[in-house]
């Protein structure tokens, strides 16, 4: 009985030790994240202690005798459920360790090549994910009839969220995996750079107006070219004839570059992209990216204002594209009649500011691209068939999905010829009503 009262009585010490550990480890993660290694280790110790705490009371103080108690009827689950609780805690602590060491060391190798550095950093998400997984396991085993009914909210809340953070480390790992190869981790790769303008609209997103070839070797950028011209600096090296699609006929007798991407799924266009471009440089490419210009707002809505010594202004969200379009259509030399020379000099500037860009802005600007590839505002095809399935799987692809014999799903695509940047100031409305 006298065991009985006292294990009854720890229920709330446990509750609360516990309820500030996780709120440490919370702590400790998103310190993490942020790559203030320092605040991250100091969050974990606090969370260490408190689980040491809860040890030294439900081991320690029972000793052989919690065996017995949980087959009491009432306080056995009780115990059972803090000790899971304890034993999540140790496990979800093991794993931010791993965390926090491969961001310290990821980020205190500086001058190791890019690709070596994400794979150190994967190398450490991978050993703190079956930590994790355990964790999980053992909230899952907590009753929450356990839990003081203060804090059961709380705890179903963060079981749920762990479970999705769970998820989103395996995604991490499996990126990183992927970005190494792109990155060209395992040799040199070269990719276009489309810069789609949706204020022209075209089926995979908007007239292709520059691009760019870029070679990147070991997560650094080996050489990049932007042509003053651009796509219509292809012009004159394409060396086929091919007569384009029919409603493009109406304006050009010849298929080329600026018109390649005809489809809307973005697979199809970009293979016809790399095709023109092949035939034009007598270059091979290994993938195309495709960016449209409602990315700029959303880098510099992260970045701020962004100074730019061609413009001799700054450029905000709200201005840049404006200011751009003008500069390409009307402030351009006309002796050296290179319009898009513009877009070299500041994506060159942008990559230039990228190194001195801090933690909180650089996943900012990963949560932007996110949503951007998530939108198709960034669509990416490469042609190594088992990272483009990858890909695939995080909705990047821009492809047509597949679907069942019973299903079906909307999709518009839009071609604008010869009607200039018109979009930009055309709403439209779509009523879609299905009947069964």
């Amino acid at each position: 009985v006298g065991y009985y009262r006292q294990a009854k009585a720890t229920t709330s010490f446990v509750a609360e030790e516990s309820a500030g550990a996780f709120r440490a480890l919370g702590a400790s993660t998103a310190a993490a994240f942020r790559a203030d290694i320092p605040a991250a280790e100091a969050e974990l110790q606090t969370a260490l202690q408190s689980f040491g705490a809860v040890n030294e009371v439900v081991n320690e103080r029972y000793g052989a005798l919690v065996s017995l108690i949980r087959i009491l009827p009432v306080i056995g689950s009780e115990v059972e459920s803090r000790q899971q609780l304890l034993l999540a805690g140790h496990h979800l602590a093991l794993g931010n360790t791993y965390l926090i060491k491969g961001i310290r060391e990821t980020k205190d190798n500086a001058a190791m090549p890019a690709t070596e550095r994400i794979e150190l950093l994967r190398r450490h998400i991978q050993g703190a994910i079956p930590q994790y997984d355990e964790a999980l396991l053992a909230l899952e085993r907590v009753r929450d009839e356990a839990i003081p009914s203060e804090y059961q909210q709380t705890f179903a809340e963060f079981r749920l969220l762990f479970a999705a953070f769970i998820d989103d480390m395996k995604d991490v790992a499996d990126l990183a995996k992927v970005a190494q190869t792109i990155f060209g981790g395992e040799g040199r790769k070269r990719y276009l750079i489309v810069f789609q303008n949706n204020h022209e609209l075209r089926p995979s997103g908007g007239f292709i107006g520059s691009f760019a070839r870029l070679d990147v070797e070991r997560g650094k950028i080996v050489s990049l070219d932007v042509p003053g011209g651009g796509a219509y600096d292809l012009k004159g090296q394409l060396t086929e004839f091919v007569k384009p699609p029919l409603p493009l006929q109406l304006v050009n007798e010849r298929w080329e570059f600026q018109d390649a991407n005809w489809w809307p799924d973005f697979s199809a266009s970009a293979e016809k992209m790399m095709w023109f471009y092949e035939k034009a440089r007598g270059q091979t490419v290994d993938g195309v990216i495709a960016v449209n210009a409602s990315v700029l707002p959303r880098v510099l809505k992260v970045l701020g204002p962004v100074a730019s010594a061609e413009f001799g202004t700054l450029l905000d969200y709200e201005s840049a594209l404006g200011a751009i379009q003008e500069k390409v259509e009307t402030g351009y030399d006309r002796e050296k009649n290179q319009p898009k020379e513009i877009i070299r000099k500041l994506f060159e500037e942008m990559l230039a500011a990228l190194p001195a860009v801090g933690a909180t802005d650089l996943l900012g600007l990963l949560t932007e691209a996110e949503a951007a590839a998530r939108q198709k505002e960034i669509q990416i095809y490469v042609s190594d068939a088992s990272v483009q399935d990858e890909l695939r799987q995080f909705g990047w692809t821009g492809e047509i999905v597949p679907t069942n014999a019973a299903q079906d799903y909307l999709l518009i695509a839009s071609a604008n010829v010869q009607g200039q940047k018109s979009d930009a100031k055309i709403e439209e409305k779509i009523r879609h009503e299905a009947s069964v």
